[in-house]
């Protein structure tokens, strides 16, 4: 990725003052190159160079990979409940005004039966704090043969750590936990 300082002049050249901030997080983790033409596409598909557009079009346009798939925030009807808004309220202001990076919210963890809004819940998070959401494919990334599972999940924790401040939803985390057949080297 580009160094931030580069990154932050390059934004100033391209977006409203308001919108800098927000625009260098959708950045976050792409070449020069690509953020210029994210920025140029922005502009000519919404009128605006925006986070919400900017990570719009890279969504569109440069997806991550290894197993990442971006997910819409789009929430339609949820009532979130008491404790996940105090969460979100509390933990949102330290993310949000907090220059202090130690201090950011690292994990929130759900867990519960099918179709209890888990998934809801990790949208609502990403709408209050206001960053792109992902999901880890884990059926994607698990493999037969030992150590290929834990390469493939390794390459998707470092892209999903250049693509900077982000909710990641990992579905189905108790598969990258199967038994281990050591003497075939094949993994069930």
């Amino acid at each position: 990725g580009v160094p931030s300082s580069t990154l932050v002049g390059f934004v100033s050249a391209v977006a409203s003052k308001e919108n800098a901030k927000g625009v260098c997080s959708a950045l976050i983790g792409l070449p020069l190159k690509d953020c210029d033409s994210v920025c140029r596409l922005a502009s000519y598909m919404y009128s605006e160079v925006t986070q919400r557009s900017v990570q719009s079009v890279r969504n569109q346009f440069f997806p991550p990979r290894n197993g990442l798939y971006p997910v819409s925030r789009d929430v339609g009807y949820y009532m979130a409940p008491d404790s996940l808004k105090e969460w979100a309220t509390l933990e949102g202001l330290i993310f949000k005004y907090s220059k202090i990076e130690a201090l950011y919210p690292r994990g929130l963890l759900f867990s519960g039966q099918p179709g209890t809004g888990k998934t809801m819940g990790a949208k609502y998070i990403a709408n209050e704090l206001d960053i792109p959401l992902y999901r880890i494919d884990v059926s994607g990334m698990l493999n037969k043969y030992v150590g290929e599972s834990e390469k493939n999940l390794a390459t998707a924790l470092s892209t999903i750590d250049s693509l900077g401040d982000c909710v990641l939803l990992v579905d189905e985390v108790e598969k990258l936990f199967g038994s281990n057949d050591s003497d075939s080297g094949i993994q069930t």
